[in-house]
């Protein structure tokens, strides 16, 4: 017990023969505190392109909601859910018994006025022909007939024009593929009500042979250049396989809400391994039109109210104000007041005060 607080006592008087020392030197100006030396690396800029990796989502180059277009009763369907179906190729039946007797009450019709009108045109061409016959009725009949005639011929092409384009409301009995593809959804069954306004749709189709894939790029992307048309994707449920699409177009606007610009690919669906509605990585190399400028990760300094690297002019500091952009796997791309051959401190912190003198040395 004593060594120790003998051990103890002596420890004590270090620490206060320490800083009595230290008051001493500080009283004298003669205390020496170690420089600090920075490093530093001089930049340039650079057009080389960098991959980036953002989501993307797989969509049907083609898909529709299938309705019916006039009022019915399903009477028969030919097709399910998974169904491959060609372009023109009868889906489902509507039973209408009302339009095939309305139908058939115009064709009646239209074959009245038209023998109507065959029976006007006949008397008037007869009463034409012995028009200048001596003792003929007075002109005004002449001109009574042919109005007549006139008149029969209008209701036929009246009657038949009604008739033509009811029956053309028969074909829409008859639901039909608009494009090749394969039905994902069925809604409805035999003897089902459809084609009224209360009533949806009937079948959704879509064409997967071909597939989009569909990019959200952000704002900060935008301006940048593909450095080749074609990218390369992967989905989840196929680890280790790489898939190829090709561009095709661009929104040409930013979304309001997510202030990104859509880009569309195009991939073959050959072996029908990848589905609309896949999510995927997509890789793309993109290069700025204009020379940029790239640091390390650790040159950037972020407050609560500015990003900013340290500069080097004359062996003092200053603060440039950046914002960023590209980010690879060890450098970030900045954008502020920086010009080729600038030095920058790196790495760096808060802690270095602006118009500070220091010492550095550059990075090799």
């Amino acid at each position: 017990m004593n060594r120790q607080l003998i051990i103890l006592q002596l420890l004590v008087i270090s620490f206060c023969l320490v800083a009595c020392k230290r008051q001493q030197e500080e009283k004298n100006g003669t205390l020496s505190i170690p420089e600090r030396v920075f490093t530093a690396i001089s930049v340039t800029p650079s057009l080389d392109a960098k991959e980036v990796t953002l989501s993307a989502t797989l969509k049907p180059s083609a898909a529709a909601k299938l309705y019916a277009r006039t009022p019915g009763y399903i009477k028969k369907i030919y097709i399910d859910i998974g169904s491959r179906v060609k372009q023109g190729q009868l889906l489902a039946e509507i039973d209408a018994p009302e339009l095939n007797a309305r139908l058939a009450e115009l064709y009646h019709r239209m074959q009245a006025s038209h023998a109507d009108y065959l029976s006007s045109k006949d008397l008037y061409e007869r009463n034409a022909a012995f028009a200048e016959t001596p003792g003929y009725a007075v002109a005004s009949e002449l001109i009574r007939l042919k109005n007549k005639k006139n008149s029969d011929s209008l209701n036929y092409s009246a009657a038949r024009y009604v008739y033509e384009h009811s029956k053309q409301t028969i074909e829409y009995l008859s639901v039909r593929a608009p494009f090749a593809g394969i039905i994902t959804k069925r809604l409805v069954n035999t003897g089902d009500l459809v084609g009224t306004s209360y009533a949806g749709y009937l079948f959704e189709m879509e064409n997967n042979d071909l597939l989009k894939l569909e990019i959200a790029v952000p704002e900060m992307y935008t301006t940048a250049i593909l450095q080749k048309k074609e990218i390369q994707f992967s989905i989840i449920s196929s680890p280790g396989i790489v898939y190829k699409a090709s561009f095709a177009r661009s929104s040409q606007s930013l979304e309001e809400t997510t202030k990104s610009e859509i880009w569309e690919f195009e991939t073959a669906n050959i072996d029908r391994r990848l589905k609309s509605g896949m999510y995927a990585k997509a890789n793309l190399k993109l290069m700025r039109p204009d020379a940029t400028f790239f640091v390390p990760a650790d040159a950037i300094v972020t407050t609560l109210d500015k990003k900013y690297v340290v500069g080097i002019t004359n062996g003092s500091t200053r603060f440039i104000e950046v914002k960023t952009g590209f980010s690879t796997k060890d450098k970030i791309e900045v954008f502020g007041v920086i010009n080729p051959g600038d030095t920058l401190v790196q790495p760096a912190n808060d802690l270095i005060k602006e118009n500070e003198k220091i010492k550095f040395t550059i990075k090799s």
